[in-house]
């Protein structure tokens, strides 16, 4: 049954019974954070309060908003959309229906970020990638003096992460770029020593069989295509000429994607898997993947091998000498040209 739509004033302690009641007969998971946190968050409060001072009455206005929440929150709204808001890192960001909602693991990623800046000079550059609100972005900005780049192909979350750098007074701190993948940079003449994502990795079938609450985020983050990989397969492949030598790539996978994720590094003969972490249940959630130059390795064997054996004249090593010397200026050209910017 809906809650009640009478002004009647209640206590605090009878409110918060009312909505663990409520959302227990609504099958909401863990009912009484859910109705602890909307009520505390109405009064303006802390959860631990509203047990000092069940006895205080509520406002009308108070009980009617309560009432309200819990309804919206009995329809699988899920709860940050209903607060507003949502805690990452430490630091508090704005969130709606036009953004995917921060998730706990989405920190793991953070950290070992910040841990991987210590091995570049004072004047880092990072790169976010599919940013959505900015929470990524704007923890490290908060954390570093790195110059930071967020791109996403979404007008709304990029209008979502520009709040939430105001918000934190970050406005001039992160370059927000709108567009699909690394297409914003085509022209820019810049390489990271960081690039981060967090990119959508559900299975499309596996969407459609979640959870109701779910169902309120924005598809176009969540939605990896048919297997889940679409976006490891483009970021994996399209990365490497945008990060610094000895750069890093460090993603956020999905449940049981690390081997495919893997794969794809072994076949890519600019990255090499360095580690994979795992999350607070011990399911491998994020990989750490390092810039090898393979190219410019194979190039500079194979110039000694056919100096030593003799081979310079043979015509299919000198189709692989020249393949391999291309690919190797075209690296070398975009190192030069972004590091004399």
């Amino acid at each position: 049954m809906p809650p009640s739509k009478t002004v009647k004033q209640r206590k605090v302690w009878d409110a918060l019974k009312f909505g663990i009641n409520f959302l227990t007969e609504k099958g909401i998971s863990q009912p009484r954070l859910n109705s602890e946190t909307l009520l505390a968050h109405v009064i303006g409060t802390e959860r631990f309060a509203l047990y000092v001072n069940g006895e205080e009455l509520l406002k009308p206005w108070q009980w009617n908003l309560y009432q309200r929440l819990l309804q919206r929150r009995g329809e699988f709204v899920p709860l940050q959309y209903l607060l507003g808001s949502v805690n990452f890192f430490g630091f508090d960001f704005v969130v709606d229906k036009r953004v995917l909602i921060p998730r706990p693991e989405t920190e793991i990623l953070v950290e070992r970020t910040l841990l991987k800046i210590k091995n570049f000079p004072a004047k880092v550059k990072i790169l976010d990638l599919g940013t959505g609100c900015g929470n990524i972005a704007l923890s490290l900005a908060k954390l570093t003096k790195a110059e930071i780049y967020a791109i996403d192909i979404s007008k709304n979350s990029l209008a979502v992460a520009r709040k939430n750098s105001q918000q934190l007074k970050l406005k001039k701190r992160v370059h927000f770029l709108r567009g699909d993948c690394f297409k914003p940079l085509k022209k820019k003449r810049v390489l990271f020593h960081l690039i981060c994502s967090s990119p959508p990795y559900l299975p499309t079938e596996q969407l459609r069989k979640s959870s109701e609450e779910i169902n309120f985020e924005p598809e176009i983050a969540l939605n990896g295509g048919e297997d889940g990989l679409d976006f490891f397969r483009r970021i994996i492949k399209e990365s490497p000429p945008f990060l610094t030598k000895d750069g890093y790539l460090i993603l956020e996978m999905g449940d049981h994607q690390s081997k495919a994720i893997k794969d794809l590094v072994k076949k890519n003969k600019f990255l090499s898997l360095e580690s994979v972490v795992p999350d607070y249940q011990g399911i491998e959630r994020i990989a750490v993947i390092k810039k090898y130059n393979h190219e410019f390795i194979e190039f500079s064997e194979l110039r000694i091998l056919t100096g030593l054996t003799g081979l310079k004249h043979n015509k299919n090593v000198v189709d692989e000498l020249a393949r391999l010397s291309t690919k190797v200026d075209y690296y070398n050209s975009r190192v030069d040209s972004a590091t004399t910017k």
